[in-house]
């Protein structure tokens, strides 16, 4: 004879539901990115491009860089598309604003007459976290 007594069909069936309910959740959760974001503190650049003057082979910027983030930023290189690359170790504080000058080599013989004066190229700017910042300068001037 028998005397033990399982869980009533509504009790399981609530808990099934309670069950799929948390896992479904999660998995939007992380599909969504929602559980990357609360990780812990982060950089968030804001980059606002300027003007640039090419000096020999060299092409000289200014850019200014807002750390919205609640971690500090370091930028480990510069690139102009297509034109060249620097690498750096500039660190930008968190909840800081400041304006930076990079100088970037231009690849290829006769560099600057690559570029032309009014044209405005993309600039890449990446971070040791490994993000990527674009933003655009305007070449104003040539220099021989």
């Amino acid at each position: 004879m028998r005397t033990g007594k399982g869980i009533s069909p509504i009790l399981a069936t609530v808990i099934l539901i309670a069950v799929t309910l948390i896992i479904s959740i999660a998995v939007i959760g992380w599909i969504m990115g929602v559980w990357g974001s609360m990780g812990g503190p982060s950089e968030s650049l804001v980059v606002t491009g300027s003007t640039a003057t090419c000096q020999g082979s060299s092409l000289v910027f200014d850019v200014s860089i807002t750390n919205k983030g609640t971690a500090d930023a370091v930028i480990s290189r510069v690139e102009v598309l297509g034109f060249g690359s620097t690498t750096t170790s500039t660190t930008i504080a968190r909840g800081t604003s400041t304006s930076t000058t990079f100088t970037v080599t231009v690849t290829g013989s006769n560099a600057c007459a690559n570029l032309v004066v009014g044209g405005t190229y993309q600039v890449n700017i990446y971070t040791q976290a490994g993000n990527v910042y674009s933003t655009m300068v305007k070449v104003i001037s040539i220099i021989g």
